[in-house]
């Protein structure tokens, strides 16, 4: 963990900020991982986030212990010039009633302080969300259902407690194990959750970037919020589960989000295959002798595949024709030629076709007949 957010910190801009989000095994450990990529002085605030399951009877582990009600969330910043934005949520159904006054010009008002506060000013205003998101009042409240439905839930509350520091009204998988954007990943987190997170710290079209990426959710919510996005993630679940799941989003799968949003569905997103460690490893060649005893020979190794004799297991050469052909998938399987000379070209692509393709410079690339030279940088370690 320490080096990816080593990472992470690296590559954050000056006014980027980061959120790590843990449980009760590892909350303490992160704090201090992050005050030493960060610096203590760039802690921002600790948030807690309610996930308690409300009857409490049925939570595994829990016979002995007291109720696992929480998980932590530490907010950080790169520089103390880092972008926040207000996140704001409708005032309370209570409050609005309170503003039982009319104006000659039929406007809702309440007197406080000695003057008048209009309704329609405190709605458009909102309030906005601090680190305490809510009690179970406002998990009512915010969804508003019908009013005659509300008072009478929210009939025995004590709406003059004081709220907590806990993020209580978005709801867990454990109070919502039926969720369409439910993918049964153990650690999978709320949409909600993550919305929240990025709107505050990003502008629409900004880049989020999430080194755990896990289930895809945040690669998902901000698809559906208009974010960039890099998720990065390693072993099975990519194939078993992101891959998946955003194929889905893109394809226009309903949750809460992208309900609240207007997203239905659109979009593109890329994914890539990195090279393993046991791949290289696999395909390592280990055979120095010709540097004693034929240097001439080594040297032209070195000068044609810089000692990476694995490029010749994609080249086949026509003697007869004098001519090299590539053929990257005798490498890895499903490889995507034109988006590979994009990257290496820094080219955007115009068109694509069977045989060919196209960038916006004009410049076009026959697939089928590939300049060995022109790829020898990808497969070059």
């Amino acid at each position: 963990m320490d080096n990816r957010l080593e990472l992470a910190r690296n590559i954050l801009s000056d006014s980027g900020s980061f959120y790590l989000h843990l449980d009760e095994n590892a909350n303490f450990l992160g704090r201090l991982v992050m005050d030493k990529n960060f610096g203590e002085g760039q802690f921002r605030r600790e948030i807690v986030w309610d996930i308690q399951v409300l009857s409490g009877f049925k939570v595994k582990g829990a016979e002995k212990k007291w109720i696992l009600g929480h998980q932590t969330i530490y907010f950080y910043s790169k520089t103390d010039d880092y972008y926040f934005e207000k996140i704001i949520q409708p005032q309370s159904l209570k409050y609005l009633e309170s503003f039982n006054r009319t104006d000659e010009k039929g406007r809702k008002y309440q007197v406080a302080h000695g003057r008048r506060i209009y309704r329609d000013e405190v709605e458009e205003k909102g309030k906005p969300f601090g680190d305490v998101w809510a009690d179970l009042k406002d998990l009512i409240d915010v969804e508003r259902p019908f009013l005659e439905v509300w008072k009478e839930l929210t009939a025995a509350m004590d709406f003059d407690k004081p709220l907590r520091s806990v993020w209580s009204d978005i709801m867990s998988f454990q109070q919502q194990p039926t969720s369409s954007e439910r993918v049964n990943f153990d650690t999978q987190k709320p949409e909600k959750l993550l919305t929240r997170v990025i709107k505050a710290s990003s502008k629409p079209g900004g880049i989020v970037l999430d080194y755990y990426g896990g289930s895809g959710t945040t690669p998902a919510t901000a698809q559906k919020i208009g974010r960039k996005y890099i998720a990065i993630e390693m072993g099975d679940q990519f194939d078993a589960f992101m891959l998946p799941r955003m194929k889905r989003t893109v394809a226009g799968h309903e949750t809460v989000v992208s309900r609240e949003n207007k997203y239905r569905g659109g979009g593109f997103f890329k994914y890539y295959g990195m090279e393993q460690y046991d791949d290289v490893l696999r395909r390592v060649k280990y055979d120095d002798a010709d540097l004693f005893n034929n240097p001439i020979k080594d040297a032209y190794n070195q000068y044609v595949f810089l000692r990476d004799l694995k490029m010749l297991n994609a080249l086949e050469v026509d003697t007869k024709k004098n001519k090299v052909k590539v053929d990257l998938q005798k490498l890895y399987d499903g490889v995507d030629v034109a988006e590979t000379l994009s990257n290496l070209t820094g080219k955007w692509i115009k068109r694509v076709t069977a045989d060919e393709v196209e960038f916006a410079d004009g410049e076009k690339i026959d697939l089928k007949n590939l300049d060995w030279r022109r790829i020898k940088p990808l497969i070059w370690w």
